[in-house]
C-alpha cells in the first residue's frame, strides 16, 4: 500500500458513506461490499454498475484482483486499475475483501483475531484502521 492523500480521501469518503444507517451493505454484492464501496468512492460508478461489471467475469474481488489485466476492455479491470492508481496493491484489495491484513488488524482497538466479512460494522472498523495506518 502506498500511503498518500488520495487513498486517505477515498477511505474517508467510504467510511462516511458506510456509517450512514441507510447505506446498503452486502458482502456478496460486488458494488455494496468492502471493495465495492471503496470503488464507488474512487470511480464514481454506482454500486449497480460495479456489480454488473464484475459479475460478467465471476469470482469475487480477490479473484478479480488476482486476474487483473491492465489492457483488457472489461470495466472491472478499469475499476481495479483506478484502485491501484490511488495507492492500493492487488494484495491490499484481496485483504480488504477479506478484512485480513495483519498490519491493519493491529490498528483496531482490542486487536480482534478475525473480523466478520458480512458485517458492515467490521468493514467500517477495518477501513478506519486502514485510514489510521496511512495517517501515521
Amino acid at each position: 500500500m502506498h500511503k498518500n492523500q488520495k487513498l486517505k480521501t477515498a477511505l474517508s469518503t467510504t467510511i462516511n458513506r458506510l456509517s450512514k444507517k441507510e447505506t446498503p451493505y452486502q458482502w456478496g454484492h460486488f458494488g455494496q461490499c468492502n471493495c465495492g464501496h471503496l470503488a464507488q468512492s474512487v470511480t464514481q460508478f454506482t454500486s449497480r454498475e460495479i456489480h454488473q461489471s464484475a459479475s460478467l467475469l465471476g469470482g469475487d474481488w480477490g479473484v478479480r484482483a488476482e486476474e487483473f489485466c491492465p489492457v483488457s476492455r472489461h470495466l472491472i479491470d478499469d475499476i481495479i486499475r483506478q484502485l491501484l492508481v490511488i495507492g492500493l496493491e492487488q494484495e491490499d484489495i484481496i485483504h480488504l475483501e477479506n478484512l485480513s491484513d495483519p498490519q491493519i488488524l493491529k490498528k483496531i482497538p482490542g486487536q480482534p483475531k478475525e473480523l466478520e466479512r458480512h458485517s458492515k460494522e467490521d468493514a467500517i472498523k477495518y477501513l478506519q484502521a486502514m485510514y489510521d495506518f496511512i495517517d501515521e
